[in-house]
């Protein structure tokens, strides 16, 4: 059996906190896992059947600011509703040998991530087990996601560890995409064209510098 783990790690600034202040706790429920910070809330996993794949929304900030879209789960007056697959946080790839795991079609063709058994929760971190099912109902392998969320005096920070195992007879290629890898679907306030400015870790300013480049970081 071969495995590939991605590990990723988003930063969200936020006031200065004590450090007895420094309080995660998850609460599951039937569809979802609830995260809080300090009592407040941060963000839930979600995992509902309907979703094609598991997802974190909405992602917030200590004091409450939301940066995630709205669309698909709610709807917010004047916000865009192209690509309904883009929810939160996700994993997902648009060629897992010829499959596509980023999209998601009407016509009943999609590839899903499909929940394995229970999440398991462990003091601020959770874990799940999703079986890779192909459009055509087949395992092709096994994803494991694991979160973790804590806070230092200035920011916020959730880190992800994704491990995609070929456990399933067979050999999983990833194929050259645009589509794919660990996304964050931002809220319409951070669109260029409403004034937001990108930068990576290069000092590249702008999508048409950044895209499809490979950087350190981007904000």
């Amino acid at each position: 059996m071969a495995a590939a783990v991605l590990t990723a790690c988003i930063s969200i600034c936020t006031p200065p906190v004590s450090a007895k202040e420094n309080d995660v706790s998850l609460k599951r429920f039937d569809d979802r896992i609830e995260v809080r910070l300090n009592g407040k809330p941060l963000t839930s996993f979600q995992f509902n059947a309907k979703w094609e794949k598991p997802f974190l929304y909405p992602i917030a900030t200590a004091s409450g600011l939301i940066l995630s879209r709205g669309y698909p789960i709610e709807t917010r007056e004047g916000e865009e509703k192209d690509h309904p697959w883009h929810r939160g946080i996700w994993y997902g790839h648009g060629d897992i040998s010829k499959e596509d795991f980023w999209r998601e079609k009407p016509d009943k063709t999609t590839s899903r991530l499909v929940m394995s058994g229970a999440p398991q929760l462990s003091g601020n971190s959770l874990e799940v087990v999703l079986a890779m099912q192909s459009s055509k109902d087949r395992r092709m392998g096994t994803i494991r996601e694991r979160y973790a969320f804590s806070q230092d005096a200035q920011n916020v920070f959730i880190d992800s560890t994704i491990t995609i195992a070929a456990d399933a007879g067979g050999t999983l290629t990833f194929g050259d995409t645009d589509d794919g890898g660990f996304g964050f679907r931002l809220s319409d306030d951070f669109r260029e064209e409403r004034g937001a400015e990108l930068m990576n870790s290069d000092g590249l300013i702008g999508t048409k510098a950044i895209w499809g480049k490979p950087s350190r970081w981007v904000h």
